[in-house]
């Protein structure tokens, strides 16, 4: 492995480490990530030739979901294990239930010793990173192994390829030993393939995000709705995967829609859930007492502001929204998944910083689904147009639902590739 790369990975250990001990030392369950993210799995007995897939966060694990639950349809049989990098991935990766199953964990950090003790104790048949994470310890070892490594919905933007470019002699050398990578673009593949990958690996798929099914076990938008205390017919603003700074944006926006919109409720929430009780104090500052749904409870009152304090709830939310907020994108953080609202029917609103989802953004704003705002005060007013407008509203919806079966089948894609491409894994499943 490149030595500019072990020493940044050195050094990243040394930062990161004890920052997650001292988060051990008051959250339950916290100890134990820590030892797998150390590479220590634990005793457990475990049959050789499971297949590990890495998803970041719960984007990415509901990805996973999706792979997961088309292998196991196509005949798969060997062990799953899923690892995550976020604290939310991890908590939605433990509800996943069938969709996954078998083990979850921490992803190790990236260092030599750590990724061999993860590998002996896993002993995967292959490897799979959701999305893009380009780890070069890992890829490495895999390919020492012999353990056949793949990239699933594969996206990268331009942003990260320069990043990734300053390590090349790390990156280049890992991407060569993929044996898949299954790409969301071909302005993804380009980039991947600029980076080192070999071009009879690379093959674009689509994104596996436009096939998520509905989660098994998760309550229907009525049901949600009903536990917010929002009545049936009742306009409902939803701002989903929000960042700091953008809630204050949102709360003034939604001040400034409900004069025009009688009875307008808010349901705001939050990317992380490490920022809940922040969130929640700073409502109420502001002079909003929200309803918490991690509360529960019986609705002794009506709400107009709603926080949505939970995991893996997101997607049903945008399902009782009239208008939706799709946030990350008022803030420079390159905005989050956009399909979610476009499968539920719901128009969409996004600020201009949505780098991530560039392609989808843009071709969600060009059929008419989504609407592109700068500010409160665009936002409030985009907003009310919408909620006055039951006409406009539909053709949104309508414009979001078609779109997002325009570009199904990337998972079927996707399983394809990995037929032909890993055969001594994948060469078993049904076409």
């Amino acid at each position: 492995m490149n030595t500019y790369y072990k020493a940044l990975a050195l050094g990243g250990a040394a930062l990161v480490v004890p920052a997650l001990w001292l988060r051990s030392l008051s959250r339950p369950g916290e100890g134990e990530r820590l030892r797998e993210r150390l590479g220590r799995l634990g005793g457990r007995a475990r049959q050789p030739g499971c297949l590990w897939l890495q998803a970041v966060s719960v984007g990415e694990v509901r990805v996973a979901e999706t792979l997961a639950g088309a292998l196991l349809k196509s005949g798969f049989s060997s062990p799953l294990a899923l690892s995550a990098t976020t604290a939310a991935g991890l908590a939605r990766a433990e509800a996943s239930g069938p969709a996954c199953g078998g083990e979850v964990f921490a992803f190790p950090l990236d260092l030599t010793p750590v990724v061999r003790r993860t590998l002996d104790a896993l002993r995967p048949a292959a490897y799979g990173s959701i999305e893009t994470e380009i780890w070069p310890g890992l890829l490495g070892e895999c390919a020492r192994r012999g353990v056949p490594a793949f990239i699933a919905s594969g996206s990268i933007s331009g942003r990260s390829a320069r990043r990734y470019g300053l390590i090349g002699g790390a990156v280049a050398p890992a991407l060569g030993s993929l044996r898949a990578a299954c790409m969301q673009t071909d302005a993804d593949a380009e980039r991947l393939l600029s980076l080192g990958a070999r071009a009879g690996a690379v093959v674009v798929t689509g994104d596996i995000k436009f096939d998520a099914a509905p989660r098994e076990g998760a309550p229907s938008a009525a049901a949600l709705a009903a536990a917010f205390g929002l009545a049936p017919g009742r306009p409902v603003l939803v701002a989903g995967s929000t960042a700091p700074g953008e809630e204050a944006i949102v709360l003034d926006a939604f001040r400034r829609a409900a004069r025009a919109v009688p009875d307008l409720a808010l349901v705001v929430a939050p990317r992380h859930r490490e920022r809940f009780d922040e969130v929640a104090a700073a409502m109420a500052k502001a002079g909003v007492e929200p309803r918490r749904r991690s509360r529960g409870g019986p609705v002794t009152a009506r709400p107009d502001v709603v926080l949505l304090d939970t995991i893996g709830e997101l997607e049903t939310a945008y399902g009782l929204a009239d208008v939706a907020f799709v946030g990350g994108s008022l803030v420079p953080r390159g905005g989050q998944n956009p399909l979610e609202p476009a499968r539920a029917g719901v128009p969409i609103l996004f600020g201009p910083g949505m780098d991530n989802f560039r392609e989808a953004a843009t071709a969600l704003v060009d059929c008419g689904a989504a609407f592109v705002v700068h500010d409160a005060g665009s936002m409030a007013e985009r907003a009310a147009a919408l909620f006055g407008d039951r006409e406009a509203r539909a053709q949104a919806a309508g414009a979001g639902k078609k779109f997002v079966a325009a570009h199904a089948g990337a998972t079927r894609r996707t399983l394809a590739a990995l037929r032909e491409r890993i055969p001594e894994v994948f060469g078993g499943l049904a076409a």
